[in-house]
């Protein structure tokens, strides 16, 4: 690679520099964590280095995609769609929390970056007879299993007064279909497309041509009947349609949930990367396969149906979830000094969803440690905690535990917490 760089630039500005040296990977929904190995990062790095080379450590510290900022891989066909975790550990020298990483051969990564480093260290260009010393890792505290939280039954996402809080501005109405999610306004969270059906359709075909952007819940009269998700497309197990059931006669409503998933951020895929429902719905009425008169054949012909849609912009914003009316008296969980673990405490097929849920942390104590918040057995949703949203979780892995700092837990940080309980709101899709 050098030798090409000599040959295509001026003598003398070949300058032997990586600008992404990448030290592990990152890891997508529904696959194993990326791990590689410290001894062959750092061979690597030494080779670099023993020309006289300088590197860009792509990550020395990954830390984490809070809130919505996950992004995705792709292709530039767009049937492949990997969405990252909410981690961005990296697999990095430095990992999530700020503890040194370690490779898949076991070896702390950080210090086979760091031995190398110092043997290239020169006092006279570096400034510093030695490398700088590291400093103290802060404390931390996880602890997994243990009490758990008692989350209650929460509120409905598509009840009425719940959508007027999380969808205060006027819905987009009188669609002669769905349109992608940014051409109304809407850039992260969710999407909420409705029609009331003005003819019995039970039976029909509905599709999403090329399938929703990115996971959609389907209803009719506000009962789950479907899901539908970008990240089986390359696999083809999904032609993303469905058969209307019984219940879908006049009058009444269907919904579509469509949840953004992260965007495809590098390359040609980056193109079009519109969310929602950008190709519209598709909905068949099948023939009536009864009659067999060849004068009335052309009526019997399977035939798409026009709908009239509206559109709920839900951005699902830190100031509208601490607005939902959950009960007065939320469930409270009672912790150790430096200690914080949590789990899940209901029957998911007890109750519907989309759902909120919401608990509180009680007497935070005083110098609180960054902890880890385990979501195992929770499906798929987003965790708040003091107003702040600490990302995805979804049971199909690898990660199971979101990264909470500490300054998150403090009631005495400045955020909107009151008299030191620290709440917390899940949203399971």
């Amino acid at each position: 690679a050098g030798k090409h760089k000599k040959s295509c630039n001026p003598p003398g500005m070949a300058v032997p520099w990586v600008s992404e040296f990448y030290t592990g990977w990152l890891t997508h929904w529904n696959e194993t964590n990326q791990n590689t190995s410290s001894t062959a990062v750092a061979k690597q790095l030494e080779a670099i280095l023993s020309t006289n080379g300088s590197v860009s450590l792509y990550m020395v510290h990954g830390g984490t995609n809070t809130a919505f900022w996950a992004g995705a891989n792709g292709d530039e066909t767009r049937e492949i769609y990997q969405p990252d975790v909410t981690s961005y550990d990296y697999d990095a020298p430095i990992a999530e929390g700020g503890e040194h990483g370690y490779g898949s051969d076991g070896i702390d990564k950080y210090s086979a970056l760091a031995a190398v480093f110092k043997r290239y260290w020169n006092p006279k260009t570096d400034g510093a007879a030695e490398p700088p010393q590291e400093p103290e890792l802060l404390p931390r505290k996880a602890i997994f299993g243990g009490q758990a939280v008692h989350m209650g039954e929460g509120i409905e996402l598509l009840r009425e007064n719940i959508m007027n809080v999380l969808s205060p501005d006027a819905a987009a109405t009188n669609l002669t279909e769905p349109v992608a999610m940014e051409r109304l306004g809407c850039y992260y969270g969710l999407i909420l497309y409705s029609s009331v059906l003005a003819q019995d359709l039970s039976g029909s075909n509905l599709s999403i041509p090329h399938g929703p952007r990115d996971r959609a819940h389907i209803l009719v009269g506000g009962k789950l009947i479907g899901l539908m998700s970008r990240t089986t497309a390359s696999t083809g197990d999904d032609d993303f349609s469905l058969i209307l059931p019984d219940t879908a006669v006049k009058g009444a409503r269907l919904d579509i949930l469509v949840e953004n998933m992260g965007r495809i951020n590098f390359a040609q895929a980056m193109m079009n990367e519109t969310k929602g429902l950008p190709n519209g719905v598709v909905l068949i009425q099948q023939a009536n396969d009864d009659n067999d008169d060849d004068e009335n054949h052309d009526d019997d012909l399977s035939a798409a149906i026009p709908l009239r849609w509206e559109a709920h912009c839900l951005p699902l914003r830190p100031n509208q979830i601490e607005k939902l009316p959950f009960p007065k008296s939320p469930s409270t969980l009672h912790i150790q000094p430096s200690s914080i673990s949590l789990a899940s405490s209901f029957q998911a097929a007890a109750a519907p969803f989309p759902r909120f849920f919401r608990s509180q942390i009680d007497n935070v104590p005083e110098g609180v440690v960054d902890t880890y918040l385990d979501m195992s057995g929770w499906g798929k949703g987003y965790v708040w905690v003091n107003s702040h949203n600490i990302g995805r979780y979804w049971s199909v892995g690898p990660q199971a535990r979101l990264y909470v700092p500490a300054p998150f837990l403090d009631a005495k940080s400045g955020l909107e917490v009151a008299q030191g309980k620290t709440p917390i709101e899940i949203v399971i899709l």
